[in-house]
């Protein structure tokens, strides 16, 4: 499975601004630039050894030993030797010197019993962040680089840390307070109160991650809400490594890398002036009310699906590692059970590693518009905001599109033994399907892209896009405040569907000052810039404005102060 950076490169259809720092665009006759989706994306899949013939499940036992270090046997070994073929790869992401990233290890910690005694399954296991910094200082030139463990948890995110697993083969570090003993140079980081925390437990304010304000459009997108979030994602100074396990969801079907980062983006607790539980406002920005399932569900798929455009904007998460050896099914996050899966996925592509791993807990390989018996029959097309952030332009989710180590494209072969049929929330299976309530024609025009990412019945409105919305980044969280200081403001665009739009830069007065375009553009990623001219081409002086886009019936208005 090793290979070069070049040959990577090569399989991935990429180049290294596409691993690093980006891609690049695309230009047209269109006015706007269009982001190219990489032809592929190439994963890493590592299966152990099961101890019978019966396949994976709750009763399976696995064994594993890494080709690449014998001193590192199994969940360790496994999720180490699954980063290797893209070692070169992870080290140019990070850097050395003066341009060296910061590395964060982003786990998924939950807080797990109403008991108040969390319990081990729902978080991501200490012997998997073991195998990432095992692995980060095993590559030439960072045996003694820093590495932090950031983590902004529902609940405390400083005791959550301690949470005692049960694993007497490592009973010496068994928690993520003892990694501290273990490691050196290590920091564990608590996003929530801006502290680090030490190896007994208690907390030092100060750690330099201070929260900041960042905005969520409602689902009508009408309003906006101001929420905290932490400052990682805003950055492109961080190395995010995405690190959790399998689990069924009882809001979004299943908690992945994707949704660790979205969900781990807002912090809890109060923050330049806002009070509200950031996290709270990921479930309900709208007209629905906490509680009601139904509505929570989608404004959760909308909201996951935004806070995705904005890291995306700064390259994260850099890295993404579902640790399957062992899952959780039934009642997720929280309340579930054990599936042992003995497997692990990697690369860069989060959504591919996600795709991988919707296919490992059972989900059909083609879209249910109308799911006959979602008990049995899963499809992946629940998972609706990994769907738009595909067409988006975040990643491959296509299964089409996805390279399994680097062997033939739409071979999975390798995955195939390890696919189990994972038991589903309640919220899933039972009537009414909360969980599959968005499956259903869409009325709207332009919405069924002729060019869509993922192949659908031809000539048919996308039941799974029924709520698509076209997606406009605030300024405010790319300029503080929206005070933009040169004469350049590039405005991005995220289409999860077709539309057609006409977007302008209006006074306050409702007057337009300059048209920027108007077509219809499929589903994708874009960006245009505005050179803060009006339409007569002389520069506008300094003051607010409004950014509006138009697109089918929907309408984003996005307001920004010149101060150059």
């Amino acid at each position: 499975m090793s290979q070069s950076r070049r040959q990577f490169l090569k399989s991935a259809s990429i180049g290294t601004a596409g691993i690093v720092g980006g891609v690049s665009l695309l230009k047209s006759n269109s006015a706007f630039a269009a982001y190219p989706a990489a032809a592929t994306s190439q994963v890493s899949f590592i299966g152990a050894t099961p101890g019978s013939s019966a396949g994976p499940g709750p009763s399976q036992t696995y064994s594993y030993t890494s080709t690449n270090n014998s001193s590192y046997t199994g969940r360790r070994g496994l999720i180490y030797d699954a980063m290797m073929p893209f070692q070169s790869q992870i080290a140019a992401g990070i850097g050395t010197g003066t341009n060296a990233k910061t590395i964060i290890i982003k786990p998924n910690l939950v807080y797990a019993a109403s008991s108040g005694t969390p319990t081990a399954l729902p978080f991501t296991h200490v012997d998997a962040v073991r195998a990432v910094i095992d692995f980060i200082r095993a590559m030439p030139g960072f045996s003694a680089v820093p590495i932090v463990i950031a983590e902004a948890s529902a609940g405390t995110t400083s005791s959550l840390m301690g949470t005692t697993f049960s694993d007497a083969s490592q009973a010496s570090c068994n928690t993520y307070y003892k990694l501290l003993i273990t490691y050196t140079n290590l920091t564990l980081v608590d996003l929530n109160t801006n502290s680090t925390v030490s190896s007994t437990g208690t907390t030092t304010s100060g750690a330099g991650y201070a929260a900041v304000t960042n905005y969520l459009w409602t689902k009508s997108l009408k309003t906006s809400v101001k929420v905290n979030v932490g400052p990682i994602w805003m950055s492109n100074k961080y190395f995010i490594i995405s690190l959790c396990r399998p689990k069924t969801h009882n809001c979004m079907v299943a908690t992945l890398t994707t949704k660790n980062c979205s969900m781990g983006m807002p912090i809890t607790g109060s923050a330049n002036g806002i009070t509200t539980n950031s996290k709270t406002q990921m479930h309900v920005v709208d007209t629905s009310v906490a509680g009601n399932v139904v509505g929570e569900d989608e404004d959760l798929a909308w909201n996951i699906f935004q806070n995705a455009t904005q890291y995306t904007l700064n390259g994260h998460p850099d890295f993404a590692i579902m640790d399957a050896w062992e899952g959780m099914q039934g009642n997720g996050p929280i309340g579930g059970s054990a599936v042992e899966q003995g497997c692990a996925v990697a690369g860069f592509d989060h959504l591919a590693v996600d795709r991988i791993t919707a296919k490992l807990m059972g989900c059909s390989d083609t879209a249910i518009l109308a799911q006959p018996n979602p008990a049995v029959t899963h499809s992946y097309t629940d998972l609706r905001a990994l769907v738009w952030m595909s067409n988006a332009g975040i990643g491959n989710y296509d299964i089409t599109k996805i390279q399994i180590n680097n062997g033939t494209v739409g071979d999975f072969s390798a995955v195939t033994p390890y696919i189990y049929g994972y038991s589903m929330a309640t919220n899933y299976t039972a009537s009414p399907y909360y969980e599959t309530t968005w499956l259903g024609n869409d009325t709207l025009p332009d919405t069924s892209a002729p060019s869509s990412t993922l192949a659908f019945p031809p000539n048919k409105t996308v039941g799974v896009l029924k709520d698509a919305r076209p997606y406009m980044s605030p300024q405010a969280n790319i300029h503080g405040g929206g005070v933009i200081r040169s004469n350049d403001v590039k405005i991005d665009l995220f289409l999860p569907a077709g539309f057609h739009l006409n977007l302008g830069i209006f006074d306050l007065k409702g007057r337009q000052i300059r048209r920027l375009g108007g077509e219809y553009l499929n589903n994708g990623r874009y960006s245009i810039t505005w050179d803060c001219k009006n339409d007569a081409g002389s520069r506008v002086p300094n003051g607010n404005y409004i950014i509006k886009l138009n697109a089918n019936e929907y309408q984003l208005c996005d307001k920004i102060t010149l101060l150059r």
